[in-house]
Parts: C-alpha cells; sequence; structure tokens
C-alpha cells in the first residue's frame, strides 16, 4: 500500500471562506512568484486548513501547467496518519471501511521515505510536486527526523503541513516553514460554510460548540447522529439511583463517544453555568478514564456530585441525515440456461441495457 499517494481534486478548488489575511498573503505569493518551499498551515481543528490546502495546491498545479481536469493529479501528493495492523499501514477512513481495530493514528517514517522517493521523480505536467501533510503533529520523532532532510533539500517542490497543534512540531521544522496562521470563523462566515448542511444551522448549541469551527460543528452532529443510533437519550440525574443508571447507560457507549460527551458537557455546561467546579469534575473524569480506572465508577462519581445540576445535561436529539454522493452499482444478472441459436441471435439483437442503480457511500468533507 502506497504511504503517499495522488489526492483526488477538480478543476476549480473554491476558495476558502474567511481567512482574508491568509489567502491574500497566499495569492500574493503566486502573483509575485515568490513560493516558499515549505508551508505551515496552523489553526484550531475544523477552521478550514485542510481546504485551503487544498486550493492553494491547485492554484500553483494551474498556474505552472495545463489547467487540472482529471479527478487525480500525479503532482499532487497526500500524506496522513495511519494505523498499522498485521505489518499493513491504513488509513483512518480505510480501516472504518474494513471494520480493522485501530488506535494510535501517526505519520510513520515509512510514510515520509515514501513521500521522499516520490519526490525525487520528475514532475509529470508542472514544474513541482505538491505536498499536503494532514496533521503534521501527529508525526514520530524518526518521521519528523526523516522530513527534516526532505525540507532541506525540497528539489523545487512545496510542501505544506496542516497541524492542529503547532507546539507539537519540532523547532527545527518551523524555521524552514512559512507559518500561515487560520482563526475561527465569524457567525456570518460559519453560516456561509454550513449552507451544505443547512441542519446543522438548525441547533444553535451546535454552533456554539463549534466556536468558529465549521468542522467542529459538523462533527459533532454526527457524534449526535451516533449517539441516538446507539440509544442514548441524555442523562437524567435528579436521584441516586438515576445517577447510577445514567452511568451504566454513558458506560454502554463507545469511548470514544464517552470522551466526546465530555467535550460536549464542559462547552455547553459552562456556557449555561459559568461553574469552575463542575468544570473541574468533569475533567477530573477525563483525567480517571484516561487513566483506565473503572468507566462505571468514573461517571457514577461525575453525576453523584453534579447532580443538582441535572437538568442541564440534556442532549440534543438531531435529524438523522445521511451525507451522501451518488456511485453506481452494476447488477450481473444470474447465469441463464442454454438456449438454440436461433434464439441467442435474436438476444444479442435485443441486448437490453445494464441494469443501474444509486448506492449511497459517506463522502469525506474538506473540514474534517
Amino acid at each position: 500500500m502506497q504511504q503517499s499517494s495522488p489526492v483526488a481534486t477538480q478543476s476549480q478548488i473554491p476558495e476558502p471562506i474567511g481567512h482574508e489575511t491568509a489567502i491574500a498573503l497566499l495569492k500574493s505569493a503566486i502573483t509575485q512568484q515568490r513560493i516558499a518551499t515549505a508551508y505551515l498551515f496552523t489553526g484550531r481543528a475544523g477552521v478550514g486548513k485542510h481546504q485551503a490546502a487544498m486550493w492553494f495546491a491547485n492554484e500553483l498545479l494551474q498556474a505552472e501547467s495545463k489547467p487540472v481536469r482529471s479527478a487525480i493529479h500525479p503532482n499532487l501528493l497526500h500524506v496522513e496518519p495511519t494505523f498499522n495492523h498485521e505489518g499493513k499501514l491504513y488509513t483512518l477512513p480505510e480501516a472504518t471501511a474494513q471494520k480493522i481495530p485501530h488506535k494510535g493514528t501517526q505519520i510513520r517514517i515509512e510514510q515520509v521515505r515514501q513521500l521522499s522517493a516520490d519526490l525525487q521523480r520528475k514532475p509529470l505536467y508542472a514544474k513541482r510536486s505538491v505536498v499536503i501533510v494532514d496533521k503534521a503533529e501527529t508525526m514520530a520523532e524518526a518521521a519528523a527526523n526523516a522530513l527534516l532532510k526532505t525540507l532541506e533539500e525540497p528539489g523545487g517542490n512545496v510542501l505544506i503541513l496542516v497541524v492542529n497543534q503547532i507546539d507539537r512540531i519540532l523547532p527545527t521544522i518551523i524555521s524552514r516553514c512559512q507559518v500561515v496562521s487560520f482563526y475561527p470563523l465569524t457567525e456570518v462566515e460559519m453560516g456561509q460554510a454550513l449552507e451544505g448542511m443547512p441542519q446543522c444551522l438548525q441547533y444553535s448549541e451546535l454552533i456554539e460548540f463549534g466556536q468558529g469551527s465549521p468542522g467542529k460543528v459538523i462533527g459533532a452532529y454526527r457524534q449526535l447522529q451516533a449517539l441516538q443510533v446507539a440509544g442514548f437519550t441524555g442523562v437524567v440525574t435528579g436521584t441516586i439511583s438515576e445517577c447510577f443508571l445514567a452511568a451504566k447507560q454513558v458506560c454502554e457507549l463507545d469511548m470514544t463517544l464517552q470522551q466526546w460527551l465530555l467535550d460536549w458537557w464542559q462547552v455547553t455546561l459552562w456556557n449555561r453555568t459559568h461553574s469552575t467546579e463542575l468544570l473541574q469534575n468533569l475533567e477530573n473524569a477525563r483525567r480517571y478514564l484516561k487513566q483506565n480506572c473503572s468507566p462505571q465508577s468514573v461517571w457514577e462519581i461525575a453525576f453523584l456530585k453534579l447532580r443538582s445540576t441535572h437538568r442541564l445535561w440534556e442532549v440534543p436529539e438531531v435529524e438523522i441525515v445521511p451525507e451522501v454522493i451518488p456511485e453506481v452499482e452494476i447488477e450481473v444478472a444470474a447465469k441463464q440456461p442454454k438456449q438454440p441459436k436461433e434464439a441467442k441471435k435474436l438476444e444479442r439483437k435485443q441486448k437490453t441495457p445494464t441494469v443501474v442503480k444509486e448506492v449511497e457511500v459517506v463522502q469525506r468533507g474538506l473540514f474534517d
């Protein structure tokens, strides 16, 4: 399996919403032909850094070659964190699709070495290749050191490192990149960015939780959908017995959902109460879960300590609307019994077209 592979793009990647300063800087670099060898796009998760990287890469490739009309451009490479399963590396979408248990995502040295080998090849259409490294802060130490060699000798190529936590990037890597900062969107920009998912705009709690990050809003909507599919109806912790029942209900959820619920309650309950005691109790619960304490005990203690605020713990129900794109599936007809030669000739003349039907598949968003 290739660790750096061409990434799908369109002939026109839309310009990111908001981020006027960052976009103006990138446009100026293209206009003045002063392209840096490496960029570091930093900012809160889900604000549109990945979309900006795709847009910038597309602008560079179209400016230096024919317009990108194919679904795949050979000079655009994409590196993202992977899981190691039985000696093979899988991205998160691949592991999820194949139902492979995954834990410990990171960008590995094998991927960086493969990237270096790919960049040594002569570009086919453009003057240079463009590489997008998503969640670059997940690089292992060996991978980061290997990437340093590529940054020192980029060979005229452009690398775009997309990071959510710049403090986890080696200073030696930062010093070799032009840092471009991305900030949370305004309320108006959030509305524009979420036009494709109007169902998210129906819930003010989701917008508050997003804190200027469209990706965080979309992720929260998906998590609320997952909670409903799992049969989670909310938490009522008015009495001691209800606290124990609520803890049992939460423990039946996947640990990822449990951790996300802590994030949800920390933001929403703070907006409602501004109680530091409440936040501290939730933070203690998070710490105990990370220390592999019994989830049942952790949640029971949390609910018992905070049962006076039980009316504020309700999780909103959202409409379950799948995000899909159409795809075709060919129906293969069952094998027919042998027919006389005359019937076969007649069948060839009157062949019916292949039956095509639509199936639904999940589409990855630019804010993921």
